[in-house]
């Protein structure tokens, strides 16, 4: 879909190579909307998330602990001040569209960033004590500014920009979102957690060194009595957050203890916000422990249940060894249901997923080869997954064929009813095709050599998919009819050989007879197909 100049609206879909530029994969890319179609802008809306993480970092310790050159304060303003003027939202995701539609028309998207984020984005951007300082030194004369009331107004109001957090959140959000199909987002989960408790730290710890600062450092405050008052600020900082990380997990009140009430009250503050945040961390902790690898738990669950039964019917020892091998071997510690997840999916994505699991397999099929693409899409999804254990017979001979089998790992060896091998099959491989179109008694036995993961197509539901394509089934029924003259006439060639074959393809390559040296199922089925 190419975008309307008129409504400025995009498929979601045509932007995953931007989204893919900024979180690295199409999966992750998924939760994100995108910024724009140029590759300038979709650069500079990458940095947003570390300038939010310089605000709610650097601005609480600024007013505290060290006087910046004017310069400095303006360079770390300047990107924050033209983030906002070049408003973030360049586009937005329209939710209320049931097409999930992105939205890049500049009226709408200027129109939903005012009603949203907008008032908050300004206070946070908008440096108001570097606009009242330097008034305040033009048109004062007192020589202990630093320490007058406006001033110590001023360093409260750059703490506006703590606002700023709204926006990381927001980004930190749609990270947690775009790995919550990963394995590692738990991990991304519990680091943004830990990365919430320090940095509730850092606040708390620049918040108390802050306000005895703006007291003018009283006599009994633990500063003084530190004797941090002219230590370098880094020494002060580190202090502080001893203090705040230690009332924050209740480990003792800091340094010293409280004389002052202003820090018994930051202390209890310390306190209750520490022992708040661990809760909510610990909380969060379970919760996704409870709920991460919740098919591996299912798996253990469904062991349990194998266990208790084999105990119940007494199964030998040998028997149970094979039960809990082939549990293991075939979900691989994982229990799902693969019949109601592609029931779920609509058909076009049950198409695409049978043709990833299977596609190279049923290519390999003489008469599937050169088959219309619409007529293998619809065939995949009447496959049937089934496994088997090393030793398993999966043909029996004598027994009437209704399916036929598409290997995809393992291997099988082909006998005789002697048991003499006649072929060993591998990976990719298949047997028993010619049950689809004769129903026919098998004429070899099929057994598991290794573990199997094989792919099964039904005579009834093959003939179903059939009956859609004409051509196709007029195709196979002239090779139906040239196979059943080839067997009436080549029979009796084979009168004296004890040997049988699997399929005739396998017939045709080991008969040492004049005659069954033209029977080449394989080229029959190309040219019938061709010709159609």
């Amino acid at each position: 879909m190419t975008p309307d100049p008129k409504d400025g609206i995009r498929s979601v879909d045509r932007t995953t190579n931007c989204r893919k530029q900024l979180v690295g994969s199409n999966e992750a890319a998924d939760a994100y909307s995108v910024r724009s179609t140029n590759p300038t802008e979709q650069d500079e809306s990458s940095s947003p998330p570390s300038r939010s993480r310089q605000a709610v970092v650097h601005f609480p310790s600024r007013p505290g602990f060290e006087e910046q050159k004017s310069f400095c304060k303006f360079g770390i303003d300047q990107p924050l001040v033209l983030d906002f003027v070049r408003k973030d939202g360049l586009s937005y995701e329209d939710k209320e569209n049931v097409h999930s539609m992105v939205t890049m028309d500049p009226i709408k998207v200027r129109n939903h960033y005012l009603a949203g984020w907008f008032m908050v984005d300004f206070i946070s951007s908008c440096p108001v004590d570097n606009l009242i300082l330097p008034f305040i030194h033009l048109n004062s004369t007192d020589k202990h500014l630093s320490s007058s009331r406006t001033v110590y107004i001023a360093k409260f109001l750059a703490l506006l920009r703590l606002l700023r957090i709204c926006r990381l959140v927001r980004y930190l959000s749609r990270c947690q979102e775009s790995f919550y199909t990963s394995s590692s987002w738990i991990y991304i989960r519990i680091l943004n957690l830990s990365l919430l408790m320090l940095l509730v730290a850092h606040w708390n710890a620049c918040l108390q060194f802050l306000v005895n600062f703006c007291l003018g450092f009283p006599d009994r405050c633990w500063i003084a009595q530190s004797n941090l008052q002219d230590a370098e600020w880094f020494e002060q900082w580190c202090w502080s957050l001893f203090n705040s990380v230690s009332q924050m997990f209740s480990i003792s009140y800091g340094r010293v203890t409280p004389d002052t009430l202003v820090d018994v009250w930051f202390t209890m503050v310390g306190m209750l916000t520490g022992a708040s945040v661990y809760a909510l961390i610990l909380a969060n902790i379970a919760t996704m422990w409870q709920h991460a690898d919740v098919s591996r738990k299912l798996h253990r669950h469904k062991m349990r249940e194998v266990e208790d039964y084999m105990s119940f019917r007494r199964f030998p020892r040998e028997l149970r060894t094979r039960v809990r091998d082939y549990f293991e071997r075939r979900y691989r510690g994982h229990v799902f249901n693969e019949d109601d997840i592609l029931e779920s999916m609509s058909d076009p994505l049950r198409e695409s997923v049978m043709l990833h699991n299977c596609h190279a397999t049923i290519r390999m099929v003489p008469f599937f080869a050169t088959a219309e693409p619409a007529f293998i899409n619809e065939l995949v999804t009447k496959l049937r997954f089934d496994f088997y254990q090393p030793e398993d017979v999966i043909v029996s001979e004598g027994t009437i064929g209704t399916k036929m089998f598409f290997l995809q790992t393992g291997k099988v060896s082909v006998l005789n009813q002697d048991g003499r091998s006649l072929a060993t099959l591998e990976d990719g491989s298949y047997f028993g095709e010619l049950c689809l179109l004769i129903q026919c008694k098998r004429n070899a036995i099929v057994k598991a050599k290794t573990h199997c993961s094989i792919f099964t197509l039904g005579y009834e539901e093959f003939h179903e998919v059939l009956s859609r394509f004409p051509l196709i089934r007029s195709a196979l029924e002239t090779l139906t009819n040239d196979i059943l003259e080839t067997r009436e006439r080549t029979m009796s060639a084979i009168q004296d050989n004890d040997e049988t074959v699997a399929s005739w393809s396998e017939f045709a390559a080991r008969a040492s007879k004049e005659d069954l040296r033209r029977v080449e199922i394989d080229k029959m089925c190309s040219d019938h197909f061709k010709g159609s």
